[in-house]
């Protein structure tokens, strides 16, 4: 008897799953790309080559950059995620976590960064810190935070918190 019973509730736990497809369309592009020279080449008197927007799709970038997810769903679970300090960029420049989770900022950079945050759902600054060093902040609030270096401007990171973990990114051609 016991047996069944666990096999009913496997089957009836499959059998209420459900997936959701859908396709994002953008007819325009939506943001500004910063490009940023690697962090060896920053030498007085020597010109810096950045990198190239990408070539091919000129789209793909922006619909790779959309979070998808589901609303009025309580199921938060806290999670962390890391963005870190590379090359001058923050990498990756998009993470998607669940609100109460936290995000930690570790320096591979051979220089300082000072990491911060003016937006809304969740504002803060973590100081000067060198190479080797991480920061971490906790975020309560569902929104979208943008994240910056005083230091360095053109680095920009984007953390969305979303209410629950049902959440996906599409891909570049805005399938999820």
């Amino acid at each position: 008897m016991r047996i069944i019973l666990a096999v009913f509730v496997f089957v009836l736990a499959v059998t209420s799953a459900a997936e959701i497809h859908g396709t994002v369309i953008i007819k325009r592009k939506l943001t500004k790309r910063k490009l940023t020279p690697s962090a060896g080449a920053y030498d007085r008197g020597v010109s810096v080559k950045l990198d190239t927007e990408p070539i091919g799709d000129a789209l793909a970038f922006e619909r790779t950059h959309v979070v998808v997810f589901i609303e009025d769903v309580q199921a938060p679970k806290a999670d962390h995620a890391a963005i870190e300090q590379r090359n001058r960029r923050f990498s990756p420049d998009l993470v998607v976590v669940t609100a109460g989770s936290t995000v930690s900022f570790p320096n591979f950079d051979p220089i300082f960064h000072n990491v911060f945050s003016l937006s809304k759902p969740k504002s803060f600054d973590l100081g000067n810190y060198p190479n080797g060093q991480s920061r971490t902040v906790t975020f309560t609030k569902p929104g979208v935070v943008q994240v910056n270096c005083h230091l360095h401007s053109n680095m920009t990171a984007t953390i969305v918190v979303t209410p629950n973990e049902w959440s996906t990114r599409p891909d570049g051609e805005g399938k999820f």
